[in-house]
């Protein structure tokens, strides 16, 4: 039978707070939930704290209680004036007599700043890191091509790039040409589509300020020489390369920097194709996040 017959709380405060102590200890029984109340002397916005709940259950040893909700974990935010655990007991034990109880809080995490510079406020960071949704206009100078780029941008997330323009063309000193071919002038890039899948990762979360790893692959395509071919000297190859970059979030503002390096190898080991166009791009992207 499942059930709560008979608690008795014996409350054991393990502080691991750097100098700050936890107090102000309330417990209170509602229907099949346990509520403790308590507080962190002296936290400070800014401050991120790691809580954990253990218990001797019937007499039983400690064990971290796992259906517990409310300021528990590893993300308790400091500043506030008291915190509340909630704990299910009868998902965790069929009967519940007698229960000692240990918190244990651990700073893990202070951002201090001087009299020239404001504190960081989690509300405000938790604000704007909830804006995800990325929208931006694309620009390569390869070409130049132009498009736009998407993406959802948690702690993971995920952007897709597309754009369109002209293949570039390098000079003729880039390549030496056969005799009696065509110059490079003869030739006019055609107009393609270049895509872009990338994975990111945020590493900073300040205010409202974000900044992503991201990196992935792009696909596009390039301009080779084939010296056999007096007619048509010149073909376009689809390759694809790594490319990898920042995305930054900036309130409002959405702002990528990427850079994508291109080998020809697998190509020209097939042909007797010589890749005619740069092997590095960039592109850059401003667009809004919401």
């Amino acid at each position: 039978m499942r059930k709560i017959s008979l608690i008795f709380f014996f409350l054991i405060l393990l502080s691991f707070c750097k100098g700050q102590t936890v107090d102000s200890i309330k417990v209170e029984q509602a229907g099949d939930f346990i509520r403790i109340g308590y507080r962190i002397l002296e936290s400070k916005p800014g401050q991120v704290y790691r809580v954990k709940v253990l218990s001797s259950i019937n007499g039983g040893l400690n064990s971290e209680l796992r259906s517990v909700s409310g300021d528990v974990g590893d993300n308790v935010q400091g500043g506030k004036d008291e915190y509340f655990i909630v704990w299910d007991v009868l998902k965790d034990v069929d009967e519940l007599i007698s229960a000692d109880f240990i918190i244990r809080a651990e700073l893990v995490s202070d951002i201090k700043s001087d009299d020239n510079q404001s504190k960081a406020n989690p509300e405000v960071t938790l604000k704007w890191s909830k804006k995800r949704i990325n929208a931006l206009f694309a620009l390569e100078p390869s070409g130049p091509k132009i498009g736009i780029k998407a993406g959802y941008l948690g702690s993971f997330g995920m952007a897709l790039q597309v754009a369109y323009g002209p293949v570039k063309f390098g000079s003729d000193d880039e390549v030496a040409l056969a005799p009696g071919a065509v110059t490079n002038d003869d030739y006019k890039p055609e107009e393609q589509f270049l895509l872009g899948v990338n994975i990111t990762k945020r590493i900073v979360n300040y205010n409202g300020f974000q900044m992503h790893l991201a990196g992935g692959v792009q696909r596009t395509r390039m301009v080779f020489f084939d010296s056999n071919a007096s007619q048509t000297p010149y073909h376009l190859e689809k390759v694809f390369g790594p490319e990898f970059g920042l995305i930054f979030g900036i309130k409002t503002l959405a702002v990528s920097l990427m850079v994508s390096h291109f080998d020809p190898g697998q190509v020209e080991k097939e042909t007797d194709f010589r890749c005619n166009s740069p092997l590095s791009y960039v592109n850059a992207c401003i667009g809004v996040r919401f």
